[in-house]
This record gives structure tokens, C-alpha cells and sequence, in this order.
């Protein structure tokens, strides 16, 4: 699973928007190349805006506060992408990674292919690439060159923000794998314990410290997958959101003015989008969830093994208070845990703006 974590942030790095696992890339000209990076997108953003700016005066309030809204969370997450990796958080980052690939060594291994998620990735990228094209070609089709004064920097950070989501699914799955091994781990543990109950006294603790150690690991990588992207899900969360409500109401009330063709070509191209948007946050949710469930079952596993033996109780217990005080959790920014829930709130907030934003006109 660390091959494929490596092979996702070697890939962002290159683009400027991940750091690399290679230690040789964190020196002084790869930090200078994700700051130009930065400036870059910094101006992109100014210069769209001094653009838009003219437009926001025909939006209602409403309507002008979810586009800076829109506008502005891409923006912040894209940038925070950049700098965290390459400035502020470089440290955890690294700390992190090591924490992976010793798991990797450290846990029992199925034989695996990863062949399917790079596959997946592709196909990722591909959607999101064509949605950018017929974008492009339905502005350019029917001469609204302005669109792309304006709009031009919005495609750039949209597939730099979903590069972002890809590393977001490569780690919470690494997550989920790991957890599983753990598990895995543990039963195997408890199979030995069973064979050699007798000549295993007084010896629990050294028996499994190998889930001890695997568990706290584990623990330690999500608090600092938390610190690192805790802001990030926050605004990723917040972008789909308004982007979503801003989406569906051009769907709805046709506000660029399409007709015949275009507006047909308009309408699966902004439903494409929206649907592209609200199953990154279905995805990193419903992982983050397998993440829990696979923590859960381990605690449980632990329970169950605890209450069939008699002897070396006090051990037993001590693990399984271990594992339950160090169950994972994921949150954004501390303001909220995320869980299937999540979906849900999103899910009523969207509706909510919407049906108040279509009350406006």
C-alpha cells in the first residue's frame, strides 16, 4: 500500500501540489517551486476576480455570497494543498509517511494488486479532464470569451482540488488496509496464545506487543492525517457545498442563457460536475467510515478473546482498554467528526440554500 502512496505524491509533487516521499525533493529549489506555484495561482485569482466583480452587481446577495464562497474555499484549499506540504506541516508529512511504511513492514501482508487503483486514478483524472474540455468547447462554441477571464483559474484549481481528493482516497484507504492488518495481526496472536496457552503465563504483554505497537503507530498517523488535513476537509466540504447549490440552480433556472444544443451540452456537463463533486465527499466519508469499522472490529475481537479466558484477565484487559482509548477518529479541523452522517447534513444544507436561493427570482 506504500508503493501506491508513494506513487500519488510523487505525482502531485511534480505539479507542485503534494510533497514528495523522496527526501532529496525537500530542499530550497523545491520549495521555491511550489512557492511560484503559489504566486501564481494567488494572481490567477486576482485577475479572474477583478473580472467577475463586474458580473456579482446582476447576482442577488444570496447568489453573490455563494459564488465568493465557491470561489474562495477552491482557492484556500488549493493554496493550503501547496504550502502545507512544502513549508508548514513538511515535518508531519514525512512523520506520517515513516509511520506508513513501517506498518508496511511491520503488519502481515495479503498478496495484493494495485494494478486496479492506478486504473482508477486514470479513469478519475479522465472524467475530470472531460468535464474541463466540454466546458471549455460549449464557452468557446458559442464566443463568450469573457468566460475564460474569469473562469480559466477556477478549471486550473479544479484539477489540482481533485489531485487533492485523489490523496485524500489513497490515504484513508491506506488507513482502512492497515486497520484490517492490525485485525489481522491480532487474531493471529490470539491463535498462538491458544496453542500454547500453557507455557504462555505471565508472557501476555510480550506476546502482543507487536498490536501494541502497530495500534499506537496507527493512532499516531491519523492524529497527524487530521492536523495536516483537517483544514483542507473543511474547505473541500464547504466548496462542494456551495458549488453544488450554485451548479443546480444554473441547472435549474438556466442562467447562462443557453439554447437548443448548447443548453442540452450545458446541463449534462453541469450535472456531471455536480455529481463529480458530492461523490468526492460520498468517498472520503464512506472510507473514513471503513476506517472505524475495521477499528471497531478489532476492539471487538479483543472483547470477545477477553471474556473466553480465565487466566492473564488482568493483560486482557489492559489491551483491550488500550485499543478501545486509542480508537481513531477522523475530523475536520476539530469542527466536526466525520461519519455517514456527514452526508446527510451536507445533503439537507444543499437543499436548504436551494430551495431559498430559488425563491429569490
Amino acid at each position: 500500500m506504500f508503493d501506491l502512496i508513494k506513487y500519488i505524491l510523487t505525482f502531485g509533487s511534480v505539479l507542485g501540489i503534494t510533497p514528495s516521499v523522496d527526501k532529496t525533493r525537500d530542499d530550497i529549489c523545491s520549495r521555491i517551486y511550489f512557492l511560484c506555484i503559489a504566486v501564481i495561482l494567488t494572481i490567477g485569482f486576482m485577475v479572474s476576480w477583478n473580472y467577475k466583480r463586474l458580473d456579482l452587481k446582476d447576482f442577488s446577495i444570496l447568489e453573490g455570497t455563494i459564488q465568493i464562497c465557491t470561489d474562495l474555499s477552491l482557492y484556500m484549499c488549493t493554496i493550503t494543498s501547496i504550502l502545507s506540504g512544502s513549508i508548514f506541516k513538511q515535518k508531519k508529512w514525512k512523520k506520517m509517511c515513516n509511520n506508513l511504511k513501517q506498518l508496511q513492514s511491520n503488519l502481515p501482508e495479503r498478496n495484493r494488486t494495485f494494478l486496479p487503483y492506478y486504473l482508477a486514478f486514470a479513469a478519475y483524472l479522465g472524467i475530470v479532464g472531460l468535464v474541463i474540455i466540454s466546458t471549455i468547447n460549449l464557452w468557446w462554441k458559442v464566443g463568450n470569451y469573457d468566460y475564460f477571464k474569469m473562469f480559466t483559474i477556477n478549471l486550473v484549481e479544479s484539477l489540482a482540488h481533485h489531485i487533492h481528493y485523489s490523496v485524500l482516497f489513497v490515504f484513508t484507504k491506506a488507513f482502512s488496509v492497515y486497520y484490517q492488518r492490525a485485525k489481522l495481526l491480532l487474531m493471529k496472536k490470539i491463535t498462538t496464545y491458544r496453542n500454547l496457552e500453557a507455557t504462555l503465563s505471565g508472557k501476555t504483554h510480550e506476546l502482543f506487543s507487536e498490536v501494541y505497537t502497530s495500534w499506537a503507530v496507527l493512532k499516531d498517523s491519523v492524529d497527524i492525517f487530521n492536523d495536516i488535513f483537517g483544514w483542507r476537509i473543511l474547505l473541500s466540504f464547504t466548496h462542494a457545498t456551495a458549488f453544488i447549490i450554485s451548479f443546480l440552480d444554473k441547472i435549474l433556472r438556466n442562467n447562462d442563457g443557453f439554447v437548443g444544443g448548447d443548453f442540452s451540452q450545458a446541463t449534462i456537463t453541469n450535472l456531471c460536475a455536480v455529481c463529480n463533486i458530492f461523490a468526492n465527499i460520498v468517498i472520503v466519508v464512506v472510507l473514513c467510515d471503513f476506517v472505524l469499522l475495521e477499528a471497531r472490529e478489532t476492539l471487538q475481537i479483543a472483547i470477545n478473546f477477553r471474556g473466553t479466558v480465565l487466566k492473564e484477565s488482568r493483560d486482557l484487559e489492559k489491551m483491550t482498554c488500550f485499543l478501545e482509548n486509542n480508537l481513531p477518529e477522523f475530523s475536520a479541523a476539530r469542527f466536526f467528526h466525520i461519519s455517514r452522517s456527514t452526508i446527510f447534513s451536507i445533503v439537507n444544507i444543499i437543499i436548504t440554500f436551494l430551495i431559498i436561493t430559488l425563491q429569490f427570482k
